[in-house]
C-alpha cells in the first residue's frame, strides 16, 4: 500500500494504490495487481485491475460524495470477457442505470463458489435499472443469452424481461430456444447466503416443427412432423433440479416412417430420467417405459417398448421390402434396451397366434 500527498501540517492524501495484494473473504477472493484510488474535493477516481475468483476486472470508475449524497459519475469496467457499465445515484436513495454485455456464464457463476460451472456455456448480455435503498434494491431490466447450454440442458438463445428484489430474481416474458424448439415462460432463482440458488422453471411451447431439430444436429437424420404441445417445468438447484417434460404429437416421421397419437412424460431427478410413452405404428398400439440412469453424464438404459395387434400386412406396405412375403395376420412384440447409448444390448421378442406369408399359414410363430 502506497500513500501520495503534498503539503505542510496535515497531510492530504491525494492517492492510495494498492499492489500486488490479496484480500479473502467467505464470497471471493481478489488478487489485485493494482488498486488506485484517487482523492480531488468531493470526488473519488478508482483504477482498478485486479481478478476476483480468477476473474479478471480492470477499468477505472469515478464517484461524488457530498454528505449522504452519493453519485456515480461513471463505471466501465471489463469483466472476463464480458464488460460492465453504469452511472446514476446511489444514496441516500437509488437511481442507478446501466449495461453488462457478453458476460462468460462460467465467469460469471465463479462469483458464487458454492455453484459449480459445469453445465454453463454461453455469454449473456442484461440492461438494468435500479431505485429503492442502496442496501435493499429493486432492480429491474432486459436480458439476452446465446450459447449452447444452461444447467446442463442445451438452450441456445433466451430473451426476457427481469427484476431483482428480496435475494429473488424473476424472468417473465421468456422467449428461449431448447433443442432448437421455441419456447415461452418464466423463472426464478432464490438466493441465500452460502447456498446454491433454487431454480424454478416453466416453459411451454407448441408448433413445433421437429425439421427445426437438425440445424442443431444435423445428424439427426430424416425427422418430420410437429409436437402440437410441450412443457418444461424443473426446479431445485443445479445438484437437486428435478421435474417433468411433457409433449404430444399427432404424427411424427423418422427415416420415411411415421406413427401418430404420440404422447411422452420424461420425470427428471437428479439420479435418473423416466420415461412413459405410447404412440401408434399402422394402427398397432405401441408403449414405452423405462428409466436413463446418469442422463447428464454417462447414459445407462433400462426401458421396454411394447407393441400390440401389428397388422403385418399395412406393415408390408410401408416396407416394400416385405411386398413379395404376402404377409397377413397379426403380430405382437416386445423390445428391451440396456446398456449404454453408445452400445445398446438390445433384445426383442416377436410372437403371433396365425400370421401367413407367401400363402402359407404359419400357427403361433415365435
Amino acid at each position: 500500500m502506497k500513500f501520495e500527498g503534498g503539503g505542510g501540517g496535515e497531510i492530504p492524501i491525494e492517492t492510495i494504490r494498492f499492489v500486488e495484494s490479496v484480500v479473502v473473504s467467505k464470497w471471493a477472493r481478489a488478487d489485485i495487481t493494482k488498486l488506485d484510488l484517487s482523492f480531488k474535493g468531493k470526488e473519488i477516481h478508482t483504477d482498478v485491475d485486479m481478478a476476483v475468483n480468477k476473474v479478471p476486472v480492470k477499468g477505472s470508475a469515478a464517484a461524488l460524495l457530498d454528505g449522504e449524497n452519493v453519485d456515480i459519475r461513471s463505471l466501465a469496467m471489463n469483466v472476463g470477457k464480458g464488460s460492465a457499465s453504469a452511472s446514476g445515484k446511489v444514496a441516500p436513495s437509488l437511481a442507478v442505470s446501466g449495461t453488462l454485455k457478453e458476460l462468460d456464464l462460467k465467469e460469471l457463476i465463479s462469483f458464487w463458489p458454492v455453484v459449480s460451472s459445469e453445465g454453463f456455456d454461453g455469454a449473456v448480455s442484461l440492461s438494468f435499472r435500479g431505485d429503492g435503498e442502496w442496501n435493499a434494491p429493486a432492480l429491474v431490466g432486459d436480458m439476452e443469452y446465446a450459447g449452447k447450454s444452461l444447467l446442463g440442458y442445451p438452450v441456445e438463445s433466451v430473451k426476457a424481461k427481469w427484476k431483482l428484489g428480496m435475494d429473488k430474481l424473476s424472468v417473465e416474458g421468456l422467449d428461449a430456444r431448447v433443442l432448437g424448439m421455441p419456447l415461452a415462460g418464466g423463472m426464478s432463482l432464490a438466493f441465500a447466503a452460502g447456498k446454491a440458488p433454487l431454480v424454478d422453471l416453466s416453459l411451454s411451447g407448441s408448433g413445433i416443427r421437429l425439421a427445426e431439430l437438425k440445424k442443431v444436429y444435423p445428424n439427426l437424420g430424416d425427422v418430420s412432423g410437429e409436437v402440437d404441445k410441450f412443457t418444461i417445468n424443473l426446479a431445485g438447484t443445479t445438484e437437486t433440479l428435478s421435474g417433468v417434460i411433457e409433449f404430444s404429437a399427432p404424427t411424427l416421421g423418422l427415416m420415411g416412417y411415421s406413427v401418430s397419437e404420440s404422447r411422452a412424460q420424461v420425470k427428471l431427478t437428479p439420479e435418473a430420467a423416466t420415461l412413459s410413452a405410447k404412440s401408434q405404428f399402422e394402427g398397432a398400439p405401441i408403449t414405452a417405459q423405462g428409466s436413463i440412469s446418469e442422463y447428464m453424464t454417462a447414459p445407462k438404459l433400462n426401458i421396454t417398448v411394447n407393441v400390440r395387434s401389428l397388422n403385418l400386412a399395412k406393415v408390408a406396405a410401408s416396407f416394400p421390402q416385405l411386398k413379395d412375403l404376402a404377409l397377413q395376420g397379426g403380430a405382437n412384440a416386445d423390445v428391451w434396451v440396456k446398456g449404454t447409448a453408445a452400445v445398446p444390448e438390445v433384445t426383442v421378442k416377436v410372437w403371433s397366434e396365425k400370421i401367413s406369408a407367401m400363402k402359407e399359414e404359419i400357427e403361433s410363430p415365435r
